[in-house]
């Protein structure tokens, strides 16, 4: 019984420092990716202030892009490599995301072709980090309707717009 319990032990304890090992190994994996990410990022955040105008700003160009079917000047506020992801509503399959200026674009085109010349309005906004901004929406249709509504949140690299998560809730 005696040797059972030092084979137990003895499991425990080669266990015990094969865990410790690999949580050694996953902290200084993130350590050295923070500071590769750290090293690569802008030096300077132009702050949330900065972030809000330039979701308005997105707003203008959007509602602009409604009226004319000309969706070209919202690359003033995307990045080139941007990402959209559509979660709910009738303008994309749930969780479908658009990758870069010229998918995001065509599907500014599509969703003119859908509603025509609707119009965003933000209702409220709220700055979750210098770089990060929520906005509540609603958007009125041509020829009446109840008002859809819906909220974005914008991730701002720089002065562009990064990723925008765009969730349709009514």
């Amino acid at each position: 019984m005696h040797t059972h319990s030092r084979k137990a032990l003895k499991a425990t304890l080669l266990s015990l420092c094969a865990t410790m090992l690999l949580a050694a190994g996953l902290l200084a994996g993130m350590v050295v990716g923070s500071a590769r990410s750290a090293s690569a990022a802008p030096a300077a955040d132009p702050g949330p202030q900065h972030a809000q105008q330039l979701v308005s700003q997105y707003v203008a160009l959007l509602n602009a892009g409604m009226q004319s079917g000309d969706f070209a000047p919202l690359a003033d506020v995307y990045a080139p490599d941007a990402t959209l992801k559509i979660a709910g509503g009738p303008f994309g399959a749930p969780g479908k995301v658009f990758s870069g200026l010229g998918a995001i674009t065509s599907f500014y085109s599509v969703l003119h072709g859908i509603v025509g010349q609707a119009r965003w309005t933000q209702d409220a906004e709220r700055t979750l980090a210098p770089n990060v901004v929520l906005s509540y929406e609603h958007v009125d249709f041509p020829g009446g309707g109840t008002p859809g509504v819906c909220a974005h949140v914008f991730v701002i690299r720089g002065d562009r717009i990064a990723s925008l998560d765009w969730v349709i809730y009514g």
